[in-house]
C-alpha cells in the first residue's frame, strides 16, 4: 500500500497539478530530476547507497543540466511566475516520492517478485485514486 502511494498515488497526482501551471515540456524537464532525488534520498536511508563525492558531483552536475535545460525562457511568457514555480515545486515533489518509494521497494519489498510487487502497487495505488476521485466528485455537485 505504501509502495502504491509513493510510486503511483502522489507523484501522479503532483504531476496532474503542477501541468495546471507549467507546460508538458517543462514538467518533462523538471521531472528529469527524479534519478538525482533518487540517489540523494538513497544515499540517506540506505547504507549500501552512501552518498560518496563522485555520486554527490553527478547530482550537482545533473541538476545544473536540467537547470541549464530549463533556462529562463519558461518563465518569460508566464502570466504569474508564482504559478511557475507552484507547478515546479509539485512536480518535484513527484521526483521526491518516486525517490522515497525506491528506497521502500529496496527496504520492505526484497521479498517479494517483481511481478507480486507492481501488481500489488498497481492495485492500491487505483484504490487510493477511486476513493480520491469518489470525494472530488462529491464537491463537485
Amino acid at each position: 500500500m505504501i509502495m502504491g502511494v509513493l510510486n503511483n498515488f502522489l507523484p501522479f497526482n503532483f504531476i496532474a497539478f503542477g501541468q495546471l501551471y507549467v507546460t508538458g515540456g517543462m514538467a518533462s524537464i523538471v521531472n528529469a530530476n527524479t534519478a538525482f532525488m533518487g540517489v540523494i534520498v538513497s544515499g540517506l536511508f540506505l547504507s549500501g547507497e552512501p552518498a560518496t563525492c563522485n555520486r554527490v558531483v553527478g547530482v550537482m552536475i545533473g541538476i545544473t543540466g536540467v537547470a541549464t535545460a530549463i533556462g529562463i525562457t519558461p518563465m518569460l511568457p508566464a502570466a504569474d511566475a508564482n504559478d511557475l514555480l507552484l507547478g515546479s515545486l509539485a512536480i518535484i515533489l513527484a521526483t521526491i516520492a518516486y525517490a522515497f518509494a525506491g528506497v521502500w521497494g529496496k527496504i520492505k519489498l526484497a521479498e517479494y517478485s517483481p511481478t507480486q510487487s507492481a501488481v500489488g502497487m498497481l492495485i492500491c495505488s487505483q484504490l487510493f485514486q477511486f476513493y480520491a476521485a469518489f470525494i472530488s466528485l462529491g464537491h463537485q455537485v
